[in-house]
C-alpha cells in the first residue's frame, strides 16, 4: 500500500506540474473533493453520472498517512440493511449507505477522523454500479480542518464543507452541556442523519431557508425500539429553539411508530418548520410553542404528555387516522391550536381531531380555536374509544370550513363541547397556555403574533406531499421508489 501511495503522490505531482487535477480521473464526483479541506465530521457523498445502485461486494475505506485504516464500510453488506453506530451517545441501528438517484451517502462514524489530518479515501471496484456497469476502483485525498474554537455563541453547519461542521450531529457532539446560549446556523443542504441532544440548554438550531435546509433519515420502532430510540430527532433540554428547518422521517406508511421529533423541555419554541412522518410524528413533553409550522402524519401524529400551543400551523393528514393523542394528567393543560388549517391528502376520508387512546388516557385536553377544517374531519370530530365514563376535555370554538363558513357542530361527539367566547379568548394568548409558573410568553419575546404560514393561508388546498425517499422499508429492506406527484423542491 505504501508503494501505491508513492505512485499516487508521484502522479499528483506530475498532474500539478501539468496544471491538471487528479480528481478528473475519478469515475464520479465526490465530497470531500480531492485535495480539499473540510471539517472533521464530514460524511462521504458521491454523485454519479447517472442513476446508480450499490453493488453486492466492495468496501469503502479511510486510510491515514501511516497507511492504517481508520474507518471502513462494507458497501455490499450494509447497503440493504442497518449498522450499529453511536449517535450522540445512543447505540442505534442506522442505514449507513443511502442511495437516492444519482447520489450515494456514506455514513462515517463520529470520531473516526482527527483534526488537521490528511486521509486517503478508497473505494473498491464494483462497490457501485451505474448505467454502464460497475464503477472501477477509485481513491482520493482530503484534509480535515483544525478544531473550531470552544465557547463561541455561534457556529455554522454546511453540507458543502464551508462551515464549522458538515453535519448537525457533529455540531451537537461538539457543544458542551449547560445553559450557555448557542446558535447553530444550518445552511442549505440535505443532512441524512439521526439527531440526539441531551442537556444542551439554550440551544437554537436555525436554518437559513426552510425548504432547502432538510434533515432526513429512516428511524422507527422496528429499527430502534422504544420512544427514546425511534425518533429521527430527540432533543432534551430547556429553552430550545428550532426555526426554518424541514425534518423528514422517511419511514413508509405502516412502518410502525416513527417520531420525527421527540422534544422534552421547558420554554421551547419552534417556528416555521416542517415535520413529516406517518405515525407519531411529533411527541412533546414540557412546555412548547409552535408557530407557522407544517406537521404531517396519520396516526396520533401529535402526541405526548406536554403542554403545547400551536399558532397558525398546517396539520396535514396523509392517511386516515387521528391527529392528536394527549396524555396529560387530569386537570393539566394539553394541546391548544389557534388559527390552524387542517388539510389532507387526496383520498383521506377520516382524520379525527383527537382520540383518547382506547380509554388509556381519559383526561386528554385538546382545544381547537378559529381553525379551518376540511371534510376529512368526521362530523363527530372526536373519538373516545371507551365511551362509558368518558372525561376528556375535547373542545373547539369558531371552527370553519374551506370557504370560511362556520361549521355545524351539532353532530359532534356527545363527550366534546363548544367553548364559550370568553374561554376561547383567554386561550388565544400563548402565555395563558404555556406560561407556567415563570410566566413565559413566547410571543412577547418577538413582539409580534406570527403571520399565517403559506400552507395555512392557502386554506384547504392539498399543499405539499411527502413520501419515503430512501428506498428502505421499516426493516431495512429495499422498497421501490414511490411516484408521488409533488411540486416540492426536494423532488420527492
Amino acid at each position: 500500500m505504501k508503494f501505491m501511495e508513492a505512485i499516487r503522490n508521484s502522479l499528483m505531482a506530475m498532474a500539478a506540474c501539468a496544471g491538471l487535477s487528479l480528481a478528473a480521473a475519478l469515475p464520479y464526483s465526490v465530497f470531500p473533493a480531492d485535495g480539499s479541506t473540510v471539517p472533521a465530521d464530514a460524511p462521504i457523498r458521491i454523485t454519479f453520472p447517472s442513476a446508480s445502485h450499490a453493488g453486492t461486494a466492495g468496501v469503502f475505506r479511510l486510510r491515514a498517512a501511516d497507511s492504517h485504516i481508520v474507518y471502513s464500510l462494507d458497501i455490499g453488506r450494509t447497503a440493504s440493511g442497518t449498522l450499529k453506530a453511536k449517535v450522540g451517545g445512543d447505540s442505534l441501528d442506522i442505514h449507513p449507505v443511502i442511495v437516492s438517484g444519482t447520489e450515494a451517502y456514506l455514513f462515517v462514524a463520529a470520531g473516526s477522523l482527527a483534526y488537521g489530518t490528511t486521509y486517503t479515501a478508497e473505494m473498491d471496484a464494483g462497490a457501485f454500479s451505474g448505467a454502464n456497469g460497475a464503477y472501477p476502483a477509485a481513491s482520493w485525498t482530503f484534509t480535515t480542518a483544525a478544531r473550531p474554537a470552544s465557547g463561541r455563541s455561534a457556529y455554522t453547519v454546511a453540507a458543502d464543507g464551508s462551515g464549522d461542521f458538515c453535519t448537525v450531529q457533529g455540531a451537537l457532539d461538539f457543544l458542551a452541556q449547560g445553559t450557555a446560549q448557542v446558535t447553530v446556523t444550518i445552511k442549505p443542504g440535505t443532512y441524512r442523519e439521526i439527531l440526539r441532544s441531551v442537556g444542551r440548554n439554550s440551544l437554537s438550531l436555525a436554518g437559513t431557508n426552510r425548504d432547502s435546509c432538510v434533515i432526513r433519515a429512516v428511524n422507527n420502532d422496528k429499527q430502534n425500539a422504544g420512544t427514546s430510540a425511534r425518533a429521527l430527532v430527540r432533543l432534551f433540554g430547556d429553552d430550545l429553539s428550532l426555526r426554518d428547518l424541514t425534518f423528514l422521517n422517511d419511514t413508509p406508511d405502516g412502518g410502525s411508530q416513527a417520531e420525527t421529533l421527540f422534544l422534552r423541555g421547558q420554554r421551547c419554541a419552534i417556528r416555521n418548520c416542517v415535520f413529516h412522518s406517518f405515525q407519531d410524528t411529533m411527541q412533546l413533553e414540557g412546555r412548547v410553542y409552535l408557530a407557522d409550522c407544517r406537521i404531517e402524519g396519520a396516526v396520533d401524529y401529535i402526541w405526548g404528555r406536554g403542554i403545547a400551543f400551536f399558532r397558525n400551523c398546517a396539520l396535514y393528514s396523509n392517511a386516515d387516522g387521528y391527529i392528536v393523542q394527549s396524555r396529560n394528567a387530569k386537570g393539566q393543560r394539553g394541546y391548544v391550536f389557534v388559527g390552524c388549517a387542517l388539510t389532507a391528502a387526496s383520498g383521506v376520508k377520516s382524520s379525527y381531531l383527537a382520540r383518547d387512546g382506547n380509554g388509556d388516557y381519559p383526561d386528554g385536553d385538546v382545544r381547537y380555536i378559529d381553525c379551518t377544517m376540511g371534510t376529512h374531519v368526521p362530523k363527530a370530530g372526536w373519538l373516545v374509544q371507551t365511551v362509558a365514563g368518558a372525561t376528556p376535555n375535547f373542545a373547539e370554538y369558531g371552527s370553519k370550513d374551506a370557504q370560511g363558513k362556520a361549521l355545524d357542530m351539532s353532530g359532534r361527539a356527545a363527550y366534546s363541547r363548544v367553548m364559550t367566547a370568553s374561554e376561547a379568548d383567554g386561550l388565544r394568548k400563548a402565555v395563558n397556555v404555556v406560561g407556567g409558573t415563570d410566566g413565559w410568553d413566547p410571543e412577547k419575546a418577538t413582539g409580534l403574533v406570527p403571520p399565517r404560514p403559506r400552507e395555512a393561508a392557502a386554506g384547504l388546498r392539498g399543499g405539499l406531499r411527502f413520501g419515503p425517499e430512501t428506498g428502505f422499508d421499516a426493516r431495512g429492506r429495499h422498497l421501490p421508489r414511490r411516484g408521488l406527484a409533488s411540486p416540492h423542491p426536494f423532488g420527492i
